[in-house]
């Protein structure tokens, strides 16, 4: 699983470069509770700014993509999150996100956190990649 979320910041990070991107696992994963078959990898990923057509493109089929490049991997298809600008996550205006769900995967107007995970994100945060002070490095992989 390490390997997959690995995989999975760094191919984000490359899809919306540009965008100063802040990933963060929540639920389960972080609460030690991981069962495959059973579980989500719960995820959201927050950029500068809106993510654009060509990146949201990419983005929503891009759980297939890795399956398709490693059918063997069971995790992939476990993410379940959204994507959008900081800004429309902290006021909640409508703003094209990607959002990956049970249901599939497509950009939705709004992206809407319920209740109940947003006291999974605040209480059990763990962040994959933020911008680092150092200048040496660019950024840092937390994990």
């Amino acid at each position: 699983m390490k390997q997959a979320i690995q995989v999975m910041t760094r191919e984000i990070l490359r899809i919306l470069d540009g965008q100063e991107p802040s990933l963060y696992l929540f639920g389960s994963v972080t609460m030690d509770d991981f069962h495959l078959g059973w579980s989500d990898i719960d995820f959201l990923c927050l950029t500068k700014q809106s993510i654009s057509p060509a990146q949201r493109e990419e983005l929503v089929p891009f759980r297939q993509t890795l399956l398709k490049t490693e059918p063997g991997n069971p995790y992939y298809r476990s993410f379940e999150g959204g994507m959008l600008s900081l800004d429309a996550f902290l006021t909640g205006k409508p703003e094209p996100a990607v959002y990956w769900g049970t249901s599939g995967q497509r950009v939705t107007e709004q992206y809407h956190f319920d209740c109940f995970s947003m006291m999974e994100l605040l209480s059990r945060i763990k962040a994959l990649l933020r911008r680092t002070q150092d200048s040496s490095r660019e950024h840092e992989y937390v994990i």
